[in-house]
């Protein structure tokens, strides 16, 4: 019995684990999508700015 308690607690405790990299991996990825877009709209405003 305490032999499956303690396998809970560590399977427990490897999904937590697992979760918080996951979510900061999530919150990395969000970020990089925003700086890409950032950059990709200050490229197109220089280049409109060429053509007047």
């Amino acid at each position: 019995m305490d032999k499956l308690i303690i396998t809970l607690l560590v399977v427990i405790g490897m999904l937590v684990l697992f979760l918080g990299i996951a979510l900061e991996e999530i919150k990395a990825l969000q970020q990089d999508k925003r700086d890409w877009k950032n950059r990709y709209y200050a490229a197109a405003q220089i280049r409109a700015k060429d053509r007047i």
